[in-house]
């Protein structure tokens, strides 16, 4: 813009423009926000103390690593990647006061191999196989979840790890009240058949699968 007078005056192009919403739309996406986060802490952490030595976990929101798209991650947002980390075993909480956490096997094989944190668990647990189909269903709109088992080495423990970690992410998804509530109402009911057994490959398959949000 030097007809301003101004040699060091500018201003975004179309391009730029184009770029400037496309970040805008990315910071407001709530499981964008979460991958990253699962993603980038758990590679923080590995760079900090590979050596499984307890490290205080809100350290890694004072670094660069803790923006995302320009927007700095929230200490709920944190909560929720350590929660992702902490229940397959990939980070394990030392038990201290204030909150340190470490480092585990699981999660030093995750980094080393290269891959997403989802990818790396859905590569590990293929006997437990969760088909998500809809739109955006980390997002929190239309949802509906069905569970497919293909062997007979079922684990309900498995099922109730994963009903367990949609209650704690539902406020994520951005859902309304009620569609949230039918959320965690639906992965309890997933949960109680896991304790009694209904899912079990002896027992008769539900009548149907739960849906969340459909």
């Amino acid at each position: 813009m030097g007809a301003f007078g101004a040699p060091d005056s500018h201003r975004s192009a179309s391009d730029g423009r184009v770029e400037l919403r496309r970040l805008s739309q990315l910071r407001s996406a709530p499981a964008a926000r979460h991958r990253y986060a699962t993603d980038r802490f758990l590679r923080w952490l590995y760079a900090t103390a590979h050596d499984q030595r307890p490290t205080d976990p809100t350290a890694f929101l004072g670094t660069t690593e803790s923006y995302f798209a320009g927007s700095a991650l929230s200490e709920t947002e944190l909560d929720y990647a350590l929660a992702r980390l902490t229940n397959p075993g990939l980070v394990a909480d030392a038990g201290t006061q204030p909150k340190t956490v470490a480092f585990t096997l699981g999660g030093i094989d995750c980094v080393l191999s290269g891959a997403t944190v989802s990818d790396y668990l859905n590569r590990t647990h293929l006997s437990d196989y969760y088909s998500i189909t809809g739109t955006n269903v980390v997002a929190g709109s239309q949802a509906k979840v069905e569970q497919h088992n293909h062997n007979d080495a079922f684990d309900p423990a498995a099922v109730r790890e994963f009903a367990a970690l949609v209650q704690q992410l539902a406020p994520t998804y951005g859902l309304e009240p009620a569609q949230q509530a039918e959320l965690i109402r639906d992965a309890e009911l997933l949960s109680e058949e896991a304790d009694s057994g209904a899912l079990s490959p002896e027992a008769p398959a539900p009548r149907t699968t739960p849906s969340w949000g459909d």
